[in-house]
């Protein structure tokens, strides 16, 4: 038997092969149906333990960097921490950010003394569980340090930043997708120019980079993820809804905007050939029935009742046949967990996990971004059971309520949650 939906790139494609659309229904299911219902009753009951040891590792480590001497010389403070891979070469952990913050010193109450000082992006790797090394710490455009600067590095215009969102290692090449953003626009969010894909020579050296040219309709694919599989490298992104627009608003990007829940993101899919993601041109976007060319014929990915999924989400595979993803809607104070056999859908809806709040109040202009990533096997804590898996979630998660506040550093470090990997039945 054919499969259809997962033909080798350059293979004709069988006169019996023929692509059936799921309709895509206008808005997510919603949250009150008997699946949300059933699903909310399996998230409640998953141990968070090993989330809350995670976070325990971050929060050290943040304590570290303010001491009176602090690892690598870094004076790390927080920020989005995007993303984390496996560097299979150097047996590590590699963890990017954007909108890193440093500062001075920390106080016994986790609060920070003065001003942090906003940086653009940076890395941390960590060596061993619990054992953060090779701090590379990024300094604003047109100071020195920066790690990946598209002004110095990328020969690109003055004022633009990179905003890595995703990194993998590819046959011992590491790789960072970024967003390309003019920073210099009226407000903080900047705008979003393009996506790139950046090769680093080693770890921590620019070697080149790759423009999507996604431009003007990057509004429907956001490069935000990537799974590496055997045959083929996957690629998601992001479509707003409304979309995105962050000069709009009275200075506030437009998602923070009006009826919170009017506002999220579709996830979409491209696949490329494994070894070939800086060929953009051989990328091939998932259209609801098939793998076509051009980023403009991307669909949002949908589960199993046509609906698409919406908000930010990463996606991880745990066996052949078997994918997870895990996705957070704006304003939602749970974390839809599906799965399904194939790397772009239909989802299968298997649990909704509580969103960890320590205290603080979901942010309701929380950024739409970065928040949901699964992290590899090998940021578990020991003792982490096997049919589980930890999300890592983005500062920007909590608003800056008591004790979180502006100046403490749980309001900068990252946040995780465990799902189930596997549904009831």
């Amino acid at each position: 038997m054919v499969d259809c939906l997962n033909l080798p790139a350059g293979e004709v494609v069988p006169s019996t092969c023929r692509p059936v659309r799921v309709p895509v229904r206008p808005t997510p299911s919603p949250l009150g149906t008997p699946e949300m219902l059933a699903a909310a009753a399996v998230g409640a009951a998953v141990d968070q333990t090993a989330a809350r040891v995670l976070e325990d590792r971050w929060l050290q480590f943040i304590r570290d960097c303010g001491s009176d001497e602090p690892p690598s010389g870094w004076t790390y403070l927080g920020g989005d921490v995007t993303d984390c891979y496996y560097s299979a070469g150097a047996d590590d952990l590699v963890w990017i950010g954007a909108d890193w913050f440093a500062g001075t010193t920390i106080g016994d109450d986790d609060t920070y003394n003065g001003a942090a000082l906003p940086y653009r992006n940076g890395a941390v790797i960590e060596t061993a569980i619990g054992t953060f090394e090779g701090a590379v710490q990024l300094h604003r455009s047109g100071n020195t340090g920066i790690w990946l600067d598209a002004v110095e590095d990328g020969d690109l215009p003055e004022g633009t930043i990179w905003w890595p969102i995703a990194g993998f290692q590819e046959d011992g090449t590491n790789r960072i997708l970024c967003w390309h953003v003019d920073s210099s626009s009226p407000t903080p969010w900047g705008t979003l120019l393009d996506s790139h894909i950046v090769t680093l020579t080693g770890f921590g050296t620019y070697d080149s980079h790759v423009e999507c040219g996604f431009g003007a309709v990057t509004d429907g694919f956001w490069v935000d993820g990537v799974l590496p599989d055997a045959t083929y490298t996957y690629v998601y992104g992001e479509q707003f809804v409304p979309d995105y627009d962050a000069n709009t608003g009275g200075g506030q990007p437009n998602y923070g905007q009006g009826g919170l829940r009017s506002h999220f993101t579709m996830k979409r899919v491209a696949r490329v050939p494994a070894g070939e993601i800086t060929d953009v041109d051989a990328w091939e976007f998932w259209n609801g029935g098939g793998w076509v060319s051009g980023v403009q014929h991307a669909t949002a990915m949908v589960d199993h009742e046509g609906r698409p999924v919406a908000g930010d989400a990463g996606v991880a595979k745990v066996a052949d046949g078997h994918y997870l993803l895990a996705a957070h809607r704006l304003a939602d104070t749970c974390l839809n967990v599906y799965q399904s056999s194939v790397p772009q859908g239909p989802w299968e809806l298997i649990a909704r996990v509580p969103l960890p709040t320590q205290g603080a109040t979901i942010n309701g202009g929380v950024q739409v971004g970065q928040l949901t990533k699964i992290l590899p096997t090998q940021a578990h804590p020991e003792g982490m059971p096997a049919e589980h898996r930890l999300v890592m979630l983005s500062r920007n998660l909590l608003h800056p309520t008591a004790p979180m506040t502006a100046h403490n550093i749980r309001r900068y470090a990252p946040q995780f949650a465990v799902v189930p990997i596997y549904g009831a039945t």
